[in-house]
């Protein structure tokens, strides 16, 4: 856990209140929590509901497609970004 902290520290994701141990988001936190949340319940929650236990098939070709080029574009992220699969 401490380790985890000192990484989100030093990203300045989160601050340390005073000498405490309580910890607050610091703006740039705030602002990727609302974009991590935001694209979830926006792209990715609705475009994997559809493909789940076979609706996927029974999906619209555009909702197919957009789920497909999702997939592309995070396994490309990923590669270039040398991340495992």
């Amino acid at each position: 856990m401490s380790y985890d902290l000192w990484r989100l520290r030093t990203n300045e994701l989160i601050e340390r209140i005073g000498k405490s141990y309580t910890y607050v988001l610091a703006p740039e936190g705030i602002r990727i929590c609302l974009f991590y949340t935001k694209s979830y319940r926006r792209i990715i929650d609705p475009l994997f509901a559809a493909a789940g236990t076979g609706a996927q098939a029974r999906a619209a070709p555009q909702l197919r497609d957009a789920l497909r080029a999702i997939d592309q574009a995070v396994s490309r992220f990923a590669t270039e970004a040398r991340m495992a699969a």
